[in-house]
């Protein structure tokens, strides 16, 4: 169609290119799961690392008040 038509789109195409920018992102990339999660297995091993030095703590505690405790009932 010659630039002096009535329905020419060369404007509206122009327009829409300038204002108009189509964004492209870029494709996002996944490693496979090998089912695993050694982040998730640290976590849980430092939690149990505590519960036993707690249970371990509590138990000294303990065995060293009765020590005191039948020392001084003698």
């Amino acid at each position: 169609m010659p630039p002096t038509a009535r329905y020419n789109t060369a404007e509206l195409n122009a327009y829409a290119k300038a204002v108009h920018p189509v964004a492209v992102s870029a494709p996002k990339v996944e490693t496979p799961s090998d089912g695993f999660d050694w982040g998730d297995a640290g976590i849980g091993a430092g939690g149990m690392l505590a519960v036993t030095l707690i249970g371990l703590g509590g138990a000294v505690t303990l065995t060293h008040r009765r020590r005191i405790h039948d020392e001084h009932a003698s």
